[in-house]
Formats: C-alpha cells, structure tokens, sequence
C-alpha cells in the first residue's frame, strides 16, 4: 500500500515527503484516507487494485460546517449501502465545476454506510437520480 497525500494548498505530493499546510489535524478517517482540517486528503492506494469501477449517484450535497467555502458531494450506490465523498472548494483556479448525476468511483474510495435509516434514504435518493438522469448530466 501506498500513501499519497492532495492538498488545495499543496498540490499532490508522494509518500515521505509533507504537505505544505500548516494544519494538519485529523478529522475524519476512512478505509481509504484519511481527511484533513485544512482540506488536505490523504489517500491510500492499494498496490494490487482493480481498474474495475463502481457507478455511484448523487444523493446529497452540503456545506461543510467545519471549513468555508466547501461543499461536500455524496454519492451512492443505488442499494444504499456504499458510498463516495467528494470535496469542492467554492473558490477555485478553474471555471469548470460540473456535478455530474454519477459518478465512477474505485472500489477501494467506496465507504460503508452503516445507519439503517441513512442506507435506505441513500438508496431511494440514488435509484430517484438513476431514474431521471443520464450518469453524466449536470446536475
């Protein structure tokens, strides 16, 4: 396995050498990586992964209440039962900012979603998308 870290400050930097950023205090972990306060993310690759990929539906997206000027993309398998978080800075060096209905997404970045309640809301909200959209219509 492989660590790579992204950072809005510092562009993408490889395993042994540290990000730019001042702040460097965990706030969220995953199977796959782990976020950042200062919007950094550090992925870990796995060495022996798939090009195979998963089709995921948007079905949620909010402003983070922990940095400004972030959105946060939730998108989901139609079971409810994965799911893959997307960050955007509201500010950005490029005009392009497209949200597509779908995404595709490797396994490996899918998380679980364990609450009953939100794995049924994500699953209707996805199969909703799915229903209406085209997987790559701008949303």
């Amino acid at each position: 396995m492989s660590i790579r870290s992204t950072c809005a400050i510092a562009s993408t930097v490889e395993a042994g050498t540290e990000n730019r950023c001042s702040e460097r205090s965990a706030v969220d972990d995953r199977p796959f990586g782990r976020s950042f306060m200062c919007g950094c993310f550090q992925r870990y690759d796995v060495a022996d992964e798939s090009d195979e990929t998963v089709q995921v539906w948007l079905v949620e997206r909010t402003y983070s209440d922990d940095e400004q000027n972030l959105i946060i993309l939730t998108y989901a398998t139609t079971d409810g039962e994965r799911y893959f978080r997307k960050e955007r800075a509201l500010t950005s060096f490029t005009d392009v900012r497209d949200t597509t209905a779908a995404v595709e997404a490797s396994p490996a970045n899918l998380g679980r979603v364990a609450d009953p309640d939100e794995r049924d809301r994500y699953a209707a909200e996805a199969r909703l998308m799915a229903d209406r959209h085209e997987p790559d219509d701008v949303i």
